[in-house]
């Protein structure tokens, strides 16, 4: 619960941050909405400044399950107390949500030990897998918190019922079904399973 209302906290000073500077610059472009990557420059920006020797890297490689070596998580944040695997989108789309569902199931203890054994000091005691998305849809929203009253039918399967998933409103350009700026996001469970560095 700490660490859920921490990052809860992080997300939501991270979207007022965005937000103040969406009132000087638009950095879509017609359709083409703001990258991920802005996503997670904001949470890294934020974790950084208020967490003590807090660290962030982003696209950090890994080998995980299978024979591939290109793969990469978003954002890695940490601390000596606490470790959070994140991993961003865009979702405007069943198959994009079908995206993060995949993304859920690899921030697991498998990837924990795999980056844990990298720490030369400092490894956090505490990791927890994290999702962050953004979308311009009200519906999505609804969809995303398990409202029942939305009208998007999108399958829910690799949502875990232990992760807590929640929303902040960022920046509203105009009143329609599309025009507000929302982050959408999700936490899991400690993952603990994990070798420290000898």
């Amino acid at each position: 619960m700490r660490h859920r209302d921490a990052m809860g906290s992080m997300i939501h000073l991270a979207s007022l941050n965005l937000a103040e500077t969406l009132g000087r610059f638009k950095p879509w472009h017609g359709s083409e909405p703001i990258t991920e990557a802005n996503l997670v420059l904001q949470l890294a920006s934020v974790f950084t400044n208020r967490t003590p020797k807090g660290m962030a890297f982003v696209e950090v490689p890994f080998k995980g399950k299978g024979k591939r070596t290109d793969k990469r998580l978003d954002l890695l944040l940490s601390n000596a107390e606490c470790g959070y695997l994140v991993e961003s989108k865009i979702l405007h789309s069943e198959e994009q949500a079908q995206s993060i569902a995949k993304d859920i199931s690899r921030l697991d203890g498998d990837l924990v030990s795999e980056l844990s054994g990298r720490y030369i000091q400092d490894a956090p005691a505490h990791w927890h897998g994290v999702v962050l998305a953004e979308t311009w849809n009200r519906e999505v929203v609804k969809w995303w918190k398990s409202d029942s009253t939305t009208k998007r039918r999108w399958k829910r399967s690799g949502y875990p019922e232990n992760w807590h998933f929640d929303s902040v409103e960022v920046h509203r350009v105009h009143d329609g079904t599309e025009g507000t700026l929302f982050w959408v996001w999700g936490i899991g469970p400690a993952l603990d399973r994990f070798t420290k560095p000898s």
